[in-house]
Order: structure tokens, then sequence, then C-alpha cells
């Protein structure tokens, strides 16, 4: 008797793991969101999509370019938070609303635009040198939430 219900238990055992395997190839598959990144040393980022915690990091070394491809579970209306702190000093700290109907989102955090008092300085700098060399502290970041905008490889 036992012989036959290990028999009869094992193909539903078989089929629950190969389900949860499958399952779990999808989830990898989905990235329906991206957050590319300009971040430098010293700033801790964190990503929120409707209050959850979906991505977070303290960048010690030297900072630079990331695409980090997530996936998410969206609804009608969803709310993207993005806080990007270094020391004390609160970087950036905001909110975006975005719509499940557009499918696919990208969230880009750029390098930063010059500070106006000396935005006309650089921009009259037609070289380009002047802009590397201004200081991280001296750049205005903005966060930018981009439908159907993913980047592929």
């Amino acid at each position: 008797m036992k012989k036959v219900f290990t028999l009869l238990i094992m193909p539903f055992l078989l089929f629950l793991f190969g389900c949860k395997q499958e399952g779990e190839g999808l989830e990898e598959e989905c990235e329906n969101f991206q957050f590319l990144n300009v971040i430098y040393p010293g700033e801790k980022v964190s990503v929120s999509f409707n209050s959850k915690k979906i991505f977070e990091s303290t960048y010690n070394g030297k900072g630079g370019l990331g695409l980090h491809r997530l996936c998410v579970d969206y609804t009608d209306t969803f709310k993207v938070s993005l806080r990007v702190v270094k020391g004390d000093r609160t970087v950036i700290d905001t909110s975006m609303i975005g719509y499940s109907k557009d499918g696919k989102y990208l969230l880009r955090l750029p390098m930063g635009d010059p500070k106006p008092e000396i935005a006309n300085v650089v921009f009259a700098d037609t070289t380009g040198e002047l802009y590397g060399e201004i200081p991280k502290d001296s750049l205005l970041r903005k966060a930018f939430l981009e439908p159907t905008w993913l980047l592929t490889d």
C-alpha cells in the first residue's frame, strides 16, 4: 500500500516542482521596470514602488553608471519614490506617478545640471571641459520616469 501511495504522490510532487521552476524563470524574464542612474561616491540610493522598496544600494567606492533590471506588479496607477542621500544631506527625494496602461518604465537619474549661479558660465564654454570639472555639489539632480523606454543589450 505504501508503494502505491508513493507512486501516486510522486508525479504530483514532480508537477509542483516543475511549476515552481517555471515560475522562477518567468520572474527573471519579466523585466518591466529599469533603473538607470549615475551615482557619485558616498551616495545611498533607494527606490520604492507603491511603498515597497525594490532597490537599495550604498556606493562607498567610486560611483558610476548603473542599470538595474527589475520586475514589479503594476496597479492602474502606481507611485515610484526615489531618495538619494549623501552623509546627512538629502541629494534628491522625489515621487512620481505612472500608469499601467503604458506597460514598461525606465526610471532615470542622470548626472545633473549646473546650478543657476554657474549655469551661464558652463553653457558658454564651447569646449565642454568645464562641465566635467563641476563639483558634484553644484549639480541639480532630477529624476525622470519614462514609459516604454526600456534599454536592451
